[in-house]
């Protein structure tokens, strides 16, 4: 049965929502003696047996809107909330946009779906969804097959976050809409460069520019990277490449977290043995409203004229070195 809220306020749906969350997280939580064993021919593995957890009763909670949300998800592989409302909103125009988001939440609080909330430089934060096991299930029962791989398990097996990942996603996308790139690659595991022994690189992003000459690699950071860790990272890629090009997350990131460990390895190695060095540093606001462009940069260390670094723009080096 669908549900309408056809007539009701924004608090009237935001307490039947709460209402109904409430009541499935309750059912979902009963104790084992109020459980039934699921039935020799339902699908189970040793997650639903343990927790006795009965697909159908939960299969029975659906409305058409939730299927096709576990749908979307599981054939197409779609993550990011606003892009699986749109998929969902061109097949019917009927589900309004309340009931798309109260749908996504009831799943979620059914444990077919699990809820991310991610922050990246590139606007306002936004929901991601992904399949539990249960939902895997769900998806195997309903459509007779595995779900695809989605998005967000993607990007969670190749970076150290969503968050990261996500940012990693917005800035390729940053870098093809300038136009100076013919190529740009992200989940680059199968992309590895050999630096040498225990020195295989792993690029954040690999871009090969428009007129096809020497590729470029770029690593964001969100001020995580530990000091031995950033060695490392510049090791390998000083091992790879003459161009060190670090995304910041912000400035103050950049001025705070960074550039400190960027000094640091500057002093382990020395500067005479960098000379065909260059270090760029900017972050993805100057990127976007550069075009990623030389203008882009804001602080370049250039080896071969020193160890100072050099402001890339004129007010920079004052807020950033």
């Amino acid at each position: 049965m669908i549900t309408k809220f056809k007539g009701k306020t924004n608090a009237d749906r935001h307490d039947e929502l709460n209402k109904r969350i409430t009541a499935i997280e309750t059912q979902l939580n009963l104790s084992e003696a109020h459980h039934k064993p699921p039935p020799p021919a339902e699908l189970t593995t040793s997650l639903i047996v343990k927790q006795k957890i009965n697909l159908s009763e939960i299969e029975e909670k659906f409305d058409d809107m939730m299927w096709e949300m576990v749908e979307v998800i599981g054939k197409e592989g779609i993550s990011k909330y606003t892009e699986i409302a749109a998929v969902i909103k061109k097949r019917s125009l009927y589900y309004s946009k309340n009931k798309l988001q109260s749908g996504a939440k009831l799943l979620a609080a059914m444990r077919v779906l699990k809820e991310d909330r991610i922050s990246t430089p590139f606007g306002a934060k936004f929901h991601v969804y992904s399949l539990t096991d249960i939902g895997n299930l769900i998806f195997q029962h309903r459509f007779g097959k595995k779900p695809v791989i989605s998005e967000s398990a993607l990007l969670k097996s190749s970076y150290i976050s969503l968050e990261h990942g996500y940012g990693i996603k917005g800035l390729r996308e940053v870098l093809i809409n300038s136009g100076r790139y013919k190529e740009v690659y992200i989940h680059n595991r199968n992309n590895k460069m050999n630096a040498g022994a225990k020195y295989d690189y792993i690029p954040d992003i690999m871009a090969i520019p428009s007129d096809e000459s020497c590729t470029e690699y770029f690593e964001y950071e969100r001020g995580t990277i530990t000091l031995s860790d950033m060695i490392n990272r510049c090791n390998k890629m000083h091992k790879t490449t003459t161009h060190l090009n670090f995304i910041i997350q912000n400035k103050e990131i950049a001025t705070k977290k960074i550039l400190p460990k960027i000094n640091k390895w500057l002093e382990t190695q020395g500067c005479e043995n960098l000379s065909d060095t260059i270090i760029r540093i900017t972050t993805p606001w100057e990127l976007m409203t550069n075009n990623a462009d030389d203008n882009s940069w804001l602080v370049i260390y250039d080896l071969n004229n020193g160890i100072a670094p050099v402001a890339a723009k004129r007010g920079y080096r004052r807020d950033l070195l």
